[in-house]
């Protein structure tokens, strides 16, 4: 994604004046990628940031699904919404 326009992408959101604490721009990654675009850090040690900081948000989302019981079944030759809906329902009543 840093090779492929993100930074140009947020440069350009910059330069039009969206803040850099837009709830946009605080997703994960672009923080790095705004230092490198403003010439904060390289891309290089952009790059590894970001990996860094994905691995250990995947690890926390890890962490937070073992805790919960988060199986949802559909079967499929049932698959109209009424009852997508319903299991949804009835999941999400298991959840609180």
């Amino acid at each position: 994604m840093l090779e492929n326009g993100w930074v140009e992408e947020v440069r350009g959101l910059l330069e039009e004046g969206v803040s850099s604490k837009a709830p946009g721009m605080e997703s994960l990654g672009y923080a790095e990628v705004i230092q490198l675009a403003t010439g904060e850090i390289d891309l290089e040690q952009a790059g590894e940031t970001i990996a860094l900081k994905t691995r250990q948000y995947a690890r926390r989302q890890r962490t937070w699904f073992k805790a919960r019981d988060t199986s949802l079944s559909i079967d499929p030759r049932e698959f109209e919404f009424k009852n997508v809906l319903g299991a949804w329902n009835d999941f999400n009543m298991r959840s609180d």
